[in-house]
């Protein structure tokens, strides 16, 4: 069931708790989406670890919570960053969740906000749409840079050389 199909069933859940117009249900709404599709993401990055290197550190005499924090961790660590910051993308520009549990206009994130600038008539403000539109995407291009700096993702092509 899609996200847009379930928030009729999820609006009335939200009802029924008296969670409606608080931001702590947007937080449960969109954790509870996202998290199959995070865990299935890394699910990958941890299979691809070699179980010899586990076995190796067992003969070492390594608890397992060493094993994960010295062997597991930092070769996911890519995998949790690129889980981290699909994540933050899929929050930050989420506008139907709070667009419908959030009716106090203070409590709205930057996307619902955004919808205000039109007037009654349906015309855009285009110079407030596009300034505000810049200013908003700001995070999301530091959030990448700063990933892309440590991991050094690179967008190639499929022919490897």
């Amino acid at each position: 069931v899609t996200g847009t199909a379930a928030m009729v069933p999820i609006y009335l859940m939200l009802y029924e708790l008296n969670l409606l117009d608080k931001q702590f249900a947007v937080v449960l709404v969109l954790s509870g989406g996202l998290l199959p599709a995070a865990v299935f993401m890394l699910k990958d990055f941890v299979d691809g670890i070699p179980r010899s290197y586990e076995e190796s550190a067992r003969v070492f005499g390594a608890s397992p919570g060493q094993i994960l924090r010295h062997i597991a961790l930092p070769l996911i660590r890519p995998g949790m960053a690129t889980v981290g910051v699909w994540a933050v993308v899929q929050v930050w520009g989420n506008f139907l969740i709070p667009f419908i549990l959030l009716s106090d206009p203070n409590k709205q994130p930057a996307a619902v906000v955004m919808y205000t600038f039109y007037d009654t008539g349906g015309q855009p403000n285009f110079a407030l749409i596009s300034t505000f539109a810049l200013v908003y995407s700001v995070p999301v291009v530091v959030l990448y840079l700063i990933v892309n700096k440590r991991y050094g993702f690179s967008f190639q092509g499929g022919i490897k050389g």
